[in-house]
């Protein structure tokens, strides 16, 4: 019984004194008029007359309310705001979790009051459907409240769905990669939402996407899980899951096609930036087919090229039987490559369109500089075009001019003494980079920024003096066409 004596002052407490004598003698009499000693020991006894119901307190949760979930229990916060009048004090609630808000709890106590603390309870296991918190409150003196107060609903679906997938409405093969997947699914309680899909044999699904029960979707595969299948045809099996708005998933679940196109599948291997592999302009090209049986096998190649000063495509290399060459560009252009093959039955196969960047050395497109003095042309270097422009100092600066590009970028010296920069494009800071490196590397592509239109664009390098390795050296400069 807490806060007793203070609550004397309320109306509905009816206090009782008593004057009491303890431990009188048998043969005393009580009455002083007689002469008799009368007992020094007197008490007092408060007695509380309760007979009114408290008031419930306010409660909350920590787990979303109207929201599905698969977690089957329900986590209830009892604020400290349960209030008893009539001053026998709160001792404790009840609570059931029902179908509605009706449900009057019983008189037990499930979780006793603890004073100016926000107490906790948590459910017992709850089945899948939606339930309502209802609480009633108690106190010393027994009084229950005849009102509830409640929370809810709490959305509760731990129940996978289920779901099966025909490849073209179950078509045993097809000649285009480009298939149409038939979904049947069905859930419990919460609905289908979202559902994912990859081809057998690769690691990364596709992504989340908005659960439909047809989907487009591409067979290719990708060159590692090119080679486990065996080649472009044979035998696709696509793999699905899904799951519900309580975030159930389901099984996954596969269908298999026969794919038989007899078209070779022609790939291309060429660098983004040919400074990854070439210290000047000329740089390696490498391409390929897989064409297995039932194909006739691949008789030539044709590779063709387009420049990005001119719309025209060009044919670089005709009906060969080469895999790869070297292909020898111009500073600042970047060059757009295909490769068309055919096999013995005519049947021709092509790439897609891959790229190569050629860069500027660092001393052409430059605008204007502060510091970086130092420039040095080493015969035997691994350096872009045998040359490097570099700073000690922090402040030091270039700022490059790129005209018509849709795409910038820095090439650097990386090493144990070289030190961090800032980039700004067009004026505004994009990033903070750092050419540290354990052992020395040149030619890195360190900063690589693309454009949606082709325009000036103006790229800015700033030393920052890195204390204990203070040199930056840029190698060249990147203008995508």
């Amino acid at each position: 019984m807490r806060s007793l004596l203070p609550r004397f002052l309320f109306p509905r407490v009816l206090l009782i004194t008593m004057l009491a004598l303890l431990l009188i003698p048998l043969n005393q009499s009580i009455g002083a008029g007689l002469g008799v000693e009368q007992p020094t020991d007197t008490k007092m006894v408060l007695l509380i007359l309760d007979t009114t119901a408290p008031i419930n307190p306010t409660i909350s949760s920590p787990n979303s309310v109207g929201s599905w979930r698969n977690d089957n229990t329900v986590k209830i916060n009892i604020h400290p705001d349960a209030t008893d009048t009539a001053g026998s004090g709160v001792a404790g609630y009840s609570i059931t979790f029902s179908k509605d808000t009706t449900e009057l709890p019983p008189p037990t106590i499930c979780t006793t009051d603890t004073p100016n603390t926000t107490d906790t309870y948590t459910s017992p296991a709850l089945d899948d459907g939606e339930w309502y918190a209802n609480l009633r409150t108690v106190d010393n003196a027994g009084n229950w409240t005849t009102r509830t107060v409640d929370k809810g609903p709490f959305k509760i679906d731990r129940t996978k769905p289920e779901l099966s997938v025909k490849i073209n409405n179950g078509d045993a093969a097809t000649d285009d990669s480009t298939v149409t997947l038939n979904l049947t699914a069905s859930d419990n309680l919460s609905g289908l939402y979202w559902m994912q899909f990859r081809n057998k044999g690769e690691e990364k699904w596709s992504g989340w996407e908005n659960f439909s029960t047809t989907k487009e979707w591409n067979l290719d595969l990708s060159e590692a899980a090119l080679l486990i299948a065996g080649g472009s045809d044979g035998p696709r099996e696509v793999e699905v899951e899904i799951k519900d708005r309580a975030y159930n998933h389901s099984e996954i679940a596969t269908d298999t096609i026969e794919l038989d196109t007899n078209r070779p599948v022609v790939r291309m291997l060429n660098p983004f930036v040919s400074t990854r592999i070439s210290k000047n302009t000329t740089f390696k090209v490498k391409w390929w087919s897989v064409d297995i049986s039932p194909s006739s096998g691949v008789e030539d190649y044709t590779v063709r090229y387009r420049p990005s000063t001119s719309r025209k495509w060009r044919t670089w290399k005709s009906h060969t039987t080469d895999k790869e060459a070297n292909f020898t560009g111009k500073a600042g252009v970047t060059y757009y490559f295909r490769t068309y093959a055919f096999d013995n039955a005519g049947n021709k196969g092509w790439s897609k369109v891959y790229k190569t960047i050629v860069p500027f050395n660092e001393g052409m497109s430059l605008l204007r500089r502060i510091g970086f003095f130092g420039y040095k042309k080493l015969g035997r270097s691994q350096n872009y075009l045998s040359s490097v422009r570099y700073s000690y100092k922090r402040g030091h600066t270039l700022v490059y001019k790129l005209y018509r590009t849709n795409g910038i970028g820095l090439i650097v010296t990386k090493g144990p003494n070289m030190g961090r920069a800032k980039i700004y494009v067009d004026g505004k800071l994009v990033k903070t980079v750092d050419a540290h490196k354990s052992k020395t590397k040149a030619r890195q592509l360190i900063f690589y920024k693309g454009f949606k239109k082709k325009g000036t664009h103006w790229l800015k390098v700033v030393n920052l003096g890195t204390p204990g390795r203070a040199r930056f050296e840029v190698d060249g400069v990147v203008r995508k066409q």
